[in-house]
């Protein structure tokens, strides 16, 4: 009889703890999603400075003077003067950043861009650094190609004659915006042709030609608003010093001749050219409104194709677990270092760059949050490491600083290693802070190879 209390007691214990189990199973998760929508309840204000980014235009010139139009419609076909034709692009890709989020359309214009028949492996000039040895070795290769390059050519010194330079303003443009098809081939083309007129003697007109391109390279850096457009500028300027650099070395009576010519094409590039304040508020600009409209949008509820959530449950999660202001914000201030660092200069600048890659790391490796989980996620995805861009630029001031030694050289007629040592130790690179050195059994200057530089190899110059 003793036995069936026992028994009672035991399938009392056991129901109880099946109840306390079944309450935690409940209890918690509904706890946890309550605490989670209690937190994600309110979004914030966007920051006072990312408003007046938003609503900031810069002043624009004349679309008449502007030679953004023409250099663009350089890919324009053969009967549409170039700035008409770029201008007419400009305007298709102005309305198709109107349209709705995530459905920009393709520009029709595009069908239009011109083939001129060429490939890279058609250039004896395909290599810029060694451009003027091959033109020399292969002329008949180099007439050849500028031939079947004349319409490029022409449309491109249209672009170049043009005084101003602006990348326009797209007031809508964002990350799935257009971009202008790229100009095909001017750049080898216009080495090639400053190639052979050194190779014929015609060293006037060599550098006449380098003058035009590094004035309008010069304008279209300083014009540029996009990170693309600028950091093709500075890449275009990169070309121009390799050019002078053997200009400098296949020529040097030549150069000493034209020794003011030289001159100014060397005067140092003004911080309009270099900086990338406005290129990268640009990109800050794109980010942000990319992050608005994936609130207004709710695209989480869109993208229920890739996953097995309903897709009411997928839009509501995005509501409340998304929260477009406060990633937007968390964007900004995440990017706020790279602009101070631009501002900087020496070893201040160099602590800079390193202290906003600490902290871009440090964000990256926080994953959990209870408050926007979900834009968490998307600024951590989002996260890009500018310094790659600054380092571009910075191996540009490089370069310039070791063609203007290497020019300072030839004029002083300095042939002596030691003395060539002295003055490179002197040339600081502004991303690295270390100086260049002198192989005198190579006859190279240059700064070390760097893991972020492209190619991973050293920034050189041979004298």
């Amino acid at each position: 009889m003793r036995a069936r209390p026992v028994e009672e007691a035991r399938v009392k214990r056991t129901l109880k703890i099946v109840v306390i189990v079944l309450a935690i199973l409940i209890v918690l998760p509904v706890a946890a999603l309550t605490a989670l929508i209690v937190a994600n309840l309110h979004d914030e204000p966007l920051d006072p400075e990312l408003t007046s980014l938003l609503s900031t235009k810069p002043p624009q010139i004349a679309a008449a003077e502007n030679g953004y139009f023409a250099w663009i419609g350089v890919a324009g076909p053969e009967n549409e003067p170039p700035h008409a034709w770029g201008y007419r692009w400009f305007a298709e890709a102005l309305r198709a950043d109107r349209a709705p989020f995530g459905e920009t359309p393709a520009l029709a214009i595009n069908a239009e861009v011109r083939k001129d028949g060429l490939q890279l492996k058609d250039f004896a000039c395909r290599e810029i650094e060694s451009c003027l040895a091959a033109v020399g070795k292969w002329p008949a290769d180099a007439r050849a190609v500028l031939d079947k390059g004349r319409v490029t050519l022409a449309r491109g010194d249209l672009a170049l004659a043009m005084p101003a330079y602006q990348e326009p303003w797209r007031p809508d443009f964002s990350f799935t915006s257009a971009l202008p098809a790229s100009v095909p081939h001017y750049r080898l083309l216009s080495a090639t042709r400053f190639a052979v007129a050194v190779s014929e003697g015609r060293h006037d007109a060599a550098l006449d030609l380098l003058e035009r391109a590094m004035a309008f390279h010069r304008r279209q850096a300083q014009g540029a608003s996009t990170l693309i457009e600028k950091l093709l500028a500075l890449a275009n300027l990169h070309t121009d010093l390799q050019l002078l650099n053997q200009y400098l070395r296949h020529a040097p009576a030549a150069a000493r001749q034209r020794e003011a010519r030289i001159a100014e094409l060397l005067t140092p590039l003004p911080a309009a050219v270099t900086s990338l304040q406005q290129p990268i508020l640009t990109e800050l600009r794109g980010g942000v409104r990319l992050f608005l409209n994936l609130g207004e949008k709710n695209l989480f509820a869109a993208a229920t194709s890739e996953s097995r959530l309903p897709r009411w449950l997928a839009g509501a999660l995005g509501q409340r677990l998304y929260l477009p202001g406060a990633s937007a914000n968390k964007h900004f201030q995440l990017n706020q270092g790279w602009l101070a660092a631009g501002a900087l200069a020496g070893e201040d600048y160099r602590r800079a760059i390193a202290a906003v890659r600490r902290e871009l790391e440090s964000a990256s490796e926080d994953v959990y949050a209870l408050r926007n989980p979900v834009g968490h996620i998307l600024v951590r995805v989002g996260l890009a490491d500018h310094g790659s861009f600054f380092l571009r630029r910075d191996d540009l001031l490089a370069l310039h600083a070791m063609v203007a030694l290497q020019f300072d050289l030839l004029r002083s007629q300095t042939m002596d290693d030691e003395a060539i040592a002295r003055a490179a130790a002197g040339l600081r690179h502004p991303y690295t802070g270390a100086a260049a050195t002198w192989d005198s059994k190579a006859r190279r200057l240059s700064h070390a190879a760097l893991a972020e530089r492209r190619g991973k190899q050293p920034l050189a110059i041979g004298l």
